[in-house]
């Protein structure tokens, strides 16, 4: 009986201790570089978070340099830990499920802002002058996808100064920035116009991502793109879609 016991208080610390690394965890899903993999022919089961994807084929159509390729992706992960005011919940992952029209990949990246405001003593009140913008928290989402953080950083700010308060400081404005991967993938990343963003690589091929636009171009200038209309292009034809979803 007392090994029962012992048995099952072991069974309950253990279940406790692993509940806890799993909500502490991030999920990653796709298929990440330097995992541990099983399942197929049909889906790839990560053997680290039990992740599993599957992509359906679509259109698979040869051109010239680049083949068109689009598929329907899935992956089984749907929820993620999120902290906020020192509590953590399960929220749901960003990007989980079915995953629609990614080609080779997009770019992402998170805004921040921060207000410079004055106090004026005849009215009592606070007033912003000017809020600056941060485009931080870069990464490359690949066909699979799986995210590849990204180093790199813009920013940029609007409104006004206020001579002879804290905000009569002009705040710096940085358009364009460089960066790569931290994940040891080989990706680079540039960033012009404060949101436009251009991952290259290490063979060569770069994904732009700007207006609802991405454009994938190889090194001789082949390039597939789609648009916010559900449009996709092949390096075959740049007026008549390939595929419209």
């Amino acid at each position: 009986m007392k090994t029962q016991v012992a048995r099952l208080a072991l069974l309950v610390l253990l279940a406790l201790t692993l509940a806890d690394r799993l909500t502490t965890a991030q999920v990653a899903t796709g298929t990440p570089a330097f995992g541990s993999y099983g399942g197929g022919p049909f889906d790839t089961v990560n053997l680290g978070n039990l992740n599993v994807h599957f992509a359906i084929p679509i259109l698979h159509k040869a051109g010239r340099g680049i083949p068109f390729t689009y598929d329907l992706k899935y992956d089984s992960s749907v929820w993620k830990p999120v902290t906020a005011s020192g509590t953590t919940q399960w929220y749901p992952a960003p990007n989980w499920g079915w995953q629609n029209g990614v080609l080779f990949g997009y770019v992402t990246y998170s805004v921040g802002t921060s207000d410079c405001q004055y106090y004026v003593s005849y009215t009592g009140q606070w007033y912003t002058a000017y809020t600056q913008y941060f485009y931080t928290d870069w990464a490359f989402v690949d066909q699979s996808g799986s995210t590849h953080p990204l180093t790199g950083a813009t920013q940029s700010w609007s409104g006004h100064t206020q001579p002879g308060t804290n905000c009569a400081t002009v705040p710096p404005d940085i358009p364009s920035a460089t960066g790569a991967a931290t994940d040891g993938s080989g990706y680079t990343l540039a960033i012009s116009n404060y949101t436009t963003g251009t991952v290259t690589s290490a063979s060569g091929r770069q994904v732009t991502n700007t207006s609802g636009q991405t454009t994938v171009a190889d090194a001789n200038g082949n390039q597939i793109t789609s648009n916010a209309s559900g449009q996709y292009f092949d390096t075959l034809s740049s007026t008549v879609p390939v595929l419209m979803t």
